[in-house]
């Protein structure tokens, strides 16, 4: 049961990492570009997150990755309660199996 649990845990970091990997590469992108191209002022900024947005979005479709299809990703505190319940379950047959 333990393997499980430490199953589910990588399964659901792997899943977040994804998503968090998906909606934040635009703003890294952006973060390093305002620095290397010395951007400055709201609209040159802008344009220059609008573009990185398109340009990933692109390489998603272009790998048949549709943003739209994929999960909305799970906010992370539920996905810590879920965990922990799950843990204090497991943890709870454990102690109940080796009482008997």
């Amino acid at each position: 049961m333990l393997r499980t649990i430490l199953q589910y845990r990588q399964g659901v970091q792997k899943l977040l990492s994804n998503e968090y990997w998906i909606m934040n590469v635009s703003n890294a992108m952006t973060a390093e570009n305002v620095q290397i191209k010395n951007l400055s002022g709201v609209p040159d900024i802008e344009k220059e997150h609008v573009d990185n947005n398109l340009g990933v979005r692109k390489i998603m479709l272009e790998r048949e990755l549709v943003p739209e299809h994929l999960p909305p990703a799970e906010d992370v505190k539920k996905v810590e309660r879920r965990i922990k319940s799950e843990e204090k379950k497991v943890l709870k047959k454990m102690r109940h199996s080796s009482e008997s």
